[in-house]
């Protein structure tokens, strides 16, 4: 995996503010690869900037991606860019537009990729992670660029990942979703955890438990659709519902294969992960089984040369019949 070279964002403007007036944290780099999840999230609220103002004003607050407690602009840090190479890291700007869907400003970029490229938001090194077990999901703003119209699932591809676990965003697990941008103008995407699988192209540290604990989060990162220019636009990402009561387990072993010669054995390692940590309130049964190996016995096929012409048999002599 090429080494990539984050570009930092906006000296002067290091902080994007949401309507509210909280403070998102900007944060130092990580590294990445382009993922190949084709899962689709949901697309929500498809009414006008008026009516969402007013929906918004109804349910009170939004809860920006603060975990626990307050969200502090580090030390070093801010959204960064990434790419293949130079030309493949996107161009980006906090832009004062007058149909922000929340506040004044918004992040907004334009790209033109060959290879891979995009951007990613992680918390600081020197913090401890966020803790999202509380909430169902993640959501955001997103500016659609379809004036076709084309038909829902036929626009650009927006991967879409967060980072979970790990020393660091970029040392951490990656777990990755996608939607397609098929509508115009700005509209909430809305992305339930449960949406989210384990990257299996790319992990920066090799994975560490595959399982999605969501008690320590390092950010997110979007990977933008390549082949053609482009721009987007983004705004208010932040959590969202409650968390789904049901505790999610998963049984883990030590290693994925255990090579064992005829007559012998193995020792497995065998642990439970649980989403956010949390205690299983019974025990766990495990069942295995056995399974045949690839290995096949040789085959040898035993064959007599065949006779030089001089060693050759006569042919049969033709049978004598009686007159």
């Amino acid at each position: 995996m090429p080494n990539r070279r984050p570009t930092q964002v906006a000296p002067k403007e290091p902080q994007c503010q949401d309507h509210a007036g909280h403070d998102h944290a900007l944060t130092p780099p990580g590294r990445y690869g382009p993922p190949r999840s084709h899962r689709r999230a949901r697309i929500a609220d498809r009414r006008s900037a008026a009516e969402r103002r007013g929906r918004r004003a109804r349910a009170g607050p939004r809860r920006p991606l603060r975990g626990r407690g307050a969200v502090r602009q580090p030390a070093r840090g801010g959204i960064f860019t990434w790419g293949s190479d130079a030309d493949d890291q996107p161009k980006l700007e906090f832009k004062e537009r007058a149909d922000a869907p929340e506040g004044s400003k918004v992040l907004q970029g334009s790209y033109d990729i060959s290879g891979w490229g995009g951007l990613s938001h992680e918390y600081a090194v020197d913090q401890a992670p966020r803790d999202w077990t509380a909430s169902k999901g993640i959501r955001f703003w997103w500016y659609g660029q379809n004036t076709a119209p084309l038909p829902p699932g036929s626009g650009k591809r927006i991967n879409f990942e967060i980072k979970d676990g790990g020393a660091n965003g970029g040392a951490s697990e990656l777990w990755t979703t996608s939607f397609t941008d098929d509508w115009e103008g700005w509209h909430l995407v809305e992305i339930p955890f449960s949406d989210f699988v384990y990257r299996a192209d790319y992990q920066p540290v090799g994975g560490i438990d595959q399982v999605l604990g969501l008690n320590e989060m390092w950010g997110w990162a979007l990977t933008l659709p390549t082949g053609a220019p482009g721009t987007f636009a983004v705004d208010g990402m932040e959590l969202y519902g409650k968390a789904d009561p049901a505790l999610k387990a998963k049984v883990l072993t030590d290693a994925a294969v255990y090579p064992v010669d005829e007559g012998g054995t193995a020792q497995v390692k065998i642990s439970v992960a649980t989403t956010g940590s949390v205690p299983t309130e019974e025990p766990v049964t495990v069942e295995y089984r056995t399974g045949g190996g690839s290995a096949r016995p040789a085959r040898t096929t035993n064959r007599s040369p065949a006779p030089s012409p001089s060693r050759r048999a006569p042919p049969p002599a033709s049978p004598v019949r009686s007159p």
